[in-house]
């Protein structure tokens, strides 16, 4: 007999993960109390070391509890049945210890707003996120495939609120941790009943109720900053991002400002739900950016740009997003000459050019400086060097089981010409950086999850993460197609 989800599972779940989090937090922090009595070099060598021991430690024990709550709700969901197919759960792999690394070191050199007292927080993350793989990867290979929401606390943060208020939709999407912020504490809750997933207490739609009422209110807030000072509430205008510009000579309050505001503002496309926050959110954002000239780095202004068009694709299927598509509303892009390289339908039909300089390009990337061509990549796009280094190895240096035997990826024009704009910081656009997201999930759907490399690129795909198909709208959108 099928039973319902019993609230006091999750409760349980809920309260032994927060513990397991706040075990973490703490042990950092007691290790940030001890090192204002060591020399700088001594105190660096001991958060390096410590930091990914205690990460791994917390982080097997935030898997362990997520793997007991999901197996104990599934077997208590298919109590009775005899023809429910078996399955046993299992942990999420280890937290990488290169995330531990470039934690501690964005957090001392002062990267993407990190600093070293914000590190306590952002190892809480790290190991609510193990948790959160493990219900997610065990749902994706479970025969039954439940699906699973993100349930918020009572006091959580508007930007919790909003991504609780999604509920039970996601099955095939980017793992809970993409949502996560440092010191969140949220927890993942799974339903195997698909047809009317539900939990004692969540409600999605009053969450949605309260979110909006916030954003009406201007208490709308992530990282301390009001996203309604943006401009949600703002109406009307074209939804144009300006492509990126140089430069970037701010002093370092302002600079802190302008990090602030541009983070809140991709948080902010990523909230929108309908059409008309999407326009006024961007024209509130042309104007910003407008103003802000060059104290706003192209890195910054990419990332805006790239958020942007996220949001739109999210909300195509609505008739008054679907407008935003115009090319008079479109991100305004660069000629084609600088930002496709030199071959194109017109002038190599038969893609002879373009495969050789495929060929040469793939080979050169491969000798490169592998450190050296990641952290540039990093720094160029704003996304992390473990996920760039995983999307690296993952083209161009490593060999897959593939329909030709066990080799190298064949090389691919636009794919090239994607990291190398990304490589030199010129011309990227939205779908370069797809396709690092693209291949760094496509690699753990091979490697975390046994599925072969047709599969993984599908599900990668249906994900919303499909840099093929992105690349051909922008090439026929620039006439390059």
């Amino acid at each position: 007999m099928r039973q319902l989800v019993d609230p006091r599972l999750f409760a349980d779940y809920r309260r032994a993960l927060e513990a397991v989090a706040e075990l973490c937090h703490s042990s950092v922090r007691d290790i940030l109390d001890q090192m204002p009595a060591m020399g700088e070099r001594q105190a660096a060598a001991m958060l390096l070391g410590r930091y990914p021991e205690l990460l791994a430690r917390f982080g097997a024990m935030s898997a362990e509890v997520a793997r007991e709550y999901y197996q104990s709700a599934r077997d208590a969901y298919f109590e009775g049945d005899d023809e429910a197919e078996a399955y046993e759960a299992r942990a999420a792999r280890t937290i990488p210890p290169e995330w531990a690394t470039e934690d501690v070191r964005a957090a001392a050199g002062g990267e993407r707003g990190m600093s070293v007292g914000m590190l306590p927080g952002k190892a809480a993350k790290r190991v609510m996120e193990r948790a959160d793989r493990t219900i997610i990867q065990n749902a994706s290979r479970d025969p039954a495939h439940p699906k699973w929401a993100v349930v918020p606390r009572p006091d959580a943060c508007a930007w919790c609120v909003m991504v609780g208020s999604r509920g039970f939709v996601y099955r095939s999407e980017l793992t809970a941790d993409a949502q996560r912020h440092a010191n969140c504490r949220c927890a993942v809750c799974v339903d195997f009943d698909v047809e009317n997933p539900s939990l004692e207490g969540y409600d999605p739609d009053a969450l949605y109720d309260r979110y909006r009422e916030d954003l009406a209110n201007g208490t709308v807030t992530t990282s301390g900053s009001s996203i309604a000072s943006i401009g949600l509430r703002s109406g009307g205008g074209a939804a144009v991002v300006p492509r990126a510009r140089s430069g970037g000579g701010a002093g370092g309050r302002e600079r802190e400002r302008i990090r602030d505001w541009t983070n809140d503002a991709i948080a902010a496309f990523e909230a929108v739900r309908d059409a008309g926050q999407l326009k006024a959110l961007a024209d509130r954002v042309n104007e910003t950016l407008a103003r802000g000239g060059e104290a706003f780095t192209d890195r910054q202004v990419q990332g805006v740009k790239w958020a942007f068009d996220r949001a739109r694709k999210r909300l195509e299927d609505d008739a008054n997003v679907r407008g935003l598509g115009s090319r008079e509303t479109d991100v305004a892009l660069p000629e084609a000459g600088g930002a496709y390289g030199a071959w194109n339908e017109s002038n190599d039909p038969d893609g002879r050019k373009r495969g050789h300089h495929a060929i040469r390009f793939y080979e050169e990337l491969r000798n490169r400086d592998e450190d050296a061509e990641v952290k540039r990549t990093s720094d160029n796009t704003g996304i992390g060097e473990a996920v760039v280094r995983q999307a690296y190895r993952h083209i161009f240096v490593e060999k897959h089981d593939l329909d030709k035997g066990h080799d190298f990826f064949d090389e691919n024009y636009d794919m090239a010409e994607s990291w190398r704009r990304m490589s030199t910081g010129v011309d990227i656009q939205p779908h370069d950086l797809t396709l690092v997201y693209h291949e760094a999930i496509e690699d753990d759907f091979m490697y975390m999850r046994g599925l072969p490399y047709r599969a993984a690129h599908d599900m990668t795909c249906d994900m919303g993460y499909d840099w093929a198909k992105e690349c051909d709208e922008w090439k026929r959108a620039n006439g390059l197609l």
